[in-house]
C-alpha cells in the first residue's frame, strides 16, 4: 500500500473516530443531566469521558507516527531522485574484444568510485577506479579482455564496487552480463543495425531524388517565362513597340488574364512599361491599357 492510500485511509479513520467520539461524549455527558441520574450513572459518565481522552490520544499518537513515516518515505524518495546508478556495458576496442564499461546511467554524482571486474567462470580480474563518475559518465577498462567467440570458457562478466553519494554515504554496487545472451542479441542488434541504414540510405536517396526534381522543375519554369517574355516581346516588336493588352493577347492567342499575368512579372523585370499600377493590369476595365516595351520612346 502506497502512502497516499495510507494516508488516506488514517484519515477515513481519524475523521470516524472523531465523529464517534463526538457523539458518544454528547449523550453521556448530557444524558445524565437532563434525567436527574443517580451516581452510578454519573460514575459511567467519568469513566466514559475519560476513555474518550485515552482514545484521542491515541489517535494523536497515530497520526504522530504516519506523519513521520510520511515525511521519511517522502525523504528516502527524493534522495533515491539524486542517487547513482551503475550499469555494466561492453564495447569493442579491437578486433575479436571487448571491454567492460561502467555507466553511471542514475541522476546523482558519484566519487570515490572503485569496481572489480571478472570474468566468470575462472577468468582474468580486473580492478578500476575514478575520483568522480557524474550522471551519463563511465568508468572504461581495456581489460578483462571479452571475446566475442560464442564458444569461449566464459559464460558471465561480472562487476562489484562501490561508491560515495553527495550523502557522504558509501554504497556497495554490481551487476552483470551473460555472455551468451549478449553476443546473441548484439548479432541481432547488428542485423537490424544494417537493415535501419539501408533505410535511411532509401530516404536519403528519396530526398535527393525530390531535391534533383524540384530544381529541374524550377529550371522548367524559367525556360517558360522566357519563352512567354520573348513571344511578348517580338509581337510588341512587330507591332512597332505598342499594344493594348487586348491586342497582344488577339496576337498571341491567349486570354487576356492569362497574358496581363506575365505582364506584371516582365513589368517588374524593366522589360514594358504600362501607365496604371501593376496589381491592376489584370483587372478587366484595364484590358484596353497600352504595353509599351521599356526602352521604346
Amino acid at each position: 500500500m502506497n502512502v497516499t492510500q495510507r494516508v488516506f485511509n488514517f484519515i477515513i479513520l481519524l475523521i470516524g473516530t472523531l465523529l464517534g467520539l463526538l457523539i458518544s461524549g454528547y449523550v453521556v455527558l448530557s444524558y445524565p443531566n437532563l434525567i436527574g441520574a443517580s451516581e452510578p450513572l454519573r460514575g459511567l459518565q467519568s469513566f466514559v469521558s475519560t476513555g474518550s481522552s485515552v482514545i484521542l490520544a491515541l489517535v494523536t499518537a497515530a497520526y504522530v507516527i504516519l506523519t513521520w513515516s510520511l515525511v521519511t518515505e517522502t525523504r528516502d524518495a527524493r534522495k533515491q531522485e539524486i542517487m547513482p546508478i551503475f550499469a555494466l556495458e561492453l564495447e569493442g576496442y579491437a578486433v575479436g574484444a571487448l571491454g567492460p564499461k561502467l555507466r553511471n546511467i542514475g541522476n546523482g554524482p558519484a566519487t570515490s568510485v572503485s569496481a572489480t571486474f571478472q570474468l566468470k567462470p575462472n577468468g582474468q580480474e580486473h580492478q578500476a577506479s575514478s575520483k568522480n563518475v557524474a550522471p551519463g559518465d563511465f568508468v572504461g577498462s581495456l581489460d578483462p579482455k571479452v571475446p566475442v567467440d560464442p564458444d569461449s570458457d566464459f559464460d558471465e562478466l561480472c562487476v562489484s564496487g562501490t561508491y560515495t553519494n553527495v550523502f557522504g554515504e558509501e554504497k556497495p554496487f554490481n551487476d552483470s552480463i551473460d555472455l551468451e545472451m549478449y553476443l546473441q542479441n548484439a548479432d541481432a542488434d547488428s542485423l537490424m543495425g544494417r537493415d535501419q541504414s539501408v533505410e535511411e540510405l532509401r530516404k536519403i536517396n528519396s530526398n535527393l531524388k525530390s531535391i534533383s526534381e524540384s530544381i529541374e522543375m524550377n529550371r522548367f519554369e524559367d525556360v517558360l517565362k522566357m519563352e512567354k517574355r520573348r513571344r511578348i516581346i517580338e509581337e510588341l516588336e512587330e507591332a512597332g513597340g505598342s499594344l493594348t493588352l487586348k491586342e497582344l493577347s488577339q496576337r498571341l492567342g491567349l486570354m487576356t488574364p492569362v497574358v496581363a499575368a506575365w505582364l506584371t512579372w516582365m513589368e517588374g523585370a524593366d522589360v514594358v512599361e504600362y501607365d496604371v499600377e501593376n496589381d491592376e493590369i489584370t483587372d478587366q476595365s484595364n484590358f484596353n491599357t497600352e504595353i509599351r516595351l521599356a526602352d521604346s520612346p
